[in-house]
């Protein structure tokens, strides 16, 4: 029978990062802000894309954490932030939005929960503003 044996010094946890834009001034500032948050890799999507995503979710592993300048640009819509939150969570992937300081796994905190709900009210508000 054979054992395997390894410290905590050799798991290597990941931070990637997620930038949409169409704005290459925009890009910039959401790849910098997310390299100074300790992301190794960003993934770059044109706004309203989402094939850069799809590819960050094949090289993320559990463990790993995913951050994003701002929830916006990494959903479509409210819906759409349920479903990944909920896929991230079953995959063991942490997640972290830097404009809005949101971290899900801090939920269980009832205070955390209703900002949770008011930044997804604020997304759908700036989703709207978009449009016009």
């Amino acid at each position: 029978m054979m054992f395997l044996a390894f410290t905590y010094k050799d798991v290597i946890l990941k931070y990637f990062g997620y930038v949409s834009s169409a704005n290459a001034c925009d890009k910039e500032l959401q790849a910098d802000a997310l390299k100074l948050a300790g992301c190794e890799q960003v993934f770059f999507d044109e706004f309203g894309q989402r094939s850069e995503r799809s590819k960050l979710f094949k090289t993320i592993k559990s463990g790993d954490t995913l951050m994003v300048w701002r929830l916006d640009k990494f959903v479509c819509s409210v819906q759409d932030l349920v479903e990944q939150l909920e896929h991230m969570k079953v995959q063991g992937i942490s997640f972290k939005a830097l404009q809005e300081n949101l971290d899900p796994e801090a939920i269980d905190d009832p205070e955390r929960f209703h900002e949770l709900v008011a930044t997804m009210a604020d997304i759908e508000r700036k989703m709207e503003q978009g449009k016009t």
